[in-house]
C-alpha cells in the first residue's frame, strides 16, 4: 500500500487489515475502477479468500475515509477507484464492460458548459463523462 493510502487509514482511524491491504493493491494495479464482484474475484485469485459482504464493508469503510471513491457509470453498475488518481473520466467497453481511465484536457469543453448554463439559469457542481464504445479485444 503506498504512503498516501497509509496516511489516509491512519488519520481515519482504519486499521490496516490483510484483506484492506489486499483490496488497495487490487485497486492500485487496476488500469480503471472495478466493479465489487470483480474485486472480490481478483482478492480469491491473489489467495484471499474474503466473502463479498466483506469486501463490500471494506469498500464502503474506504470511501468514508476518502481512500476510494465510487464511479457510477449510465447502467447504474457501481465501482471503486482510488482516489490518488484524482480527476480524471472513462472508457467503457459496452460489449466487455472494461472501463478505462482516460485523462483530458477539458477546459474549454467546461468553459462552454458553464457559459451554457449560464444562458439557462444552471449552475454546474459536479460533471462525469464516459465514453462508450468497443475495446480492443472486443472490436
Amino acid at each position: 500500500m503506498n504512503d498516501c493510502c497509509n496516511k489516509k487509514m491512519l488519520d481515519a482511524g482504519l486499521r490496516e487489515t490483510e484483506t484492506r491491504r489486499i483490496l488497495l493493491a487490487i485497486l492500485h494495479d487496476s488500469v480503471g475502477p472495478l466493479a465489487p464482484p470483480e474485486i472480490v474475484a481478483r482478492c480469491h485469485k491473489a489467495g484471499r479468500k474474503v466473502n463479498k459482504t466483506t469486501v463490500y464493508r471494506d469498500l464502503a469503510t474506504m470511501e468514508k475515509a476518502g481512500i476510494i471513491h465510487r464511479v457510477i457509470v449510465s447502467d447504474r453498475t457501481q465501482y471503486f477507484e482510488l482516489t490518488e488518481r484524482g480527476h480524471h473520466h472513462h472508457f467503457v467497453c459496452t460489449k466487455c464492460e472494461v472501463i478505462r481511465d482516460v485523462v483530458l484536457e477539458e477546459a474549454s469543453i467546461l468553459s462552454m458548459a458553464r457559459n451554457t448554463g449560464k444562458k439557462i439559469g444552471f449552475s454546474i457542481s459536479t460533471h462525469a463523462f464516459e465514453f462508450y464504445g468497443r475495446c480492443r479485444t472486443c472490436q
